[in-house]
């Protein structure tokens, strides 16, 4: 079976260019050029 985990995340424009997503619950920031970009960034690097 598998098991599902819910995070909280803030995505928002980045400095320069594109967006920044900030793992709320645990310490992980990515970036990408589209919202889903980043989104997926997330949840990639969560596993």
């Amino acid at each position: 079976m598998k098991r599902r985990h819910t995070i909280q995340a803030v995505i928002r424009f980045g400095d320069e260019s594109g967006y920044v997503g900030e793992c709320v619950d645990v310490l992980v920031v990515t970036q990408g050029d589209t919202i889903e970009d980043s989104l997926g960034s997330l949840r990639e690097a969560w596993g």
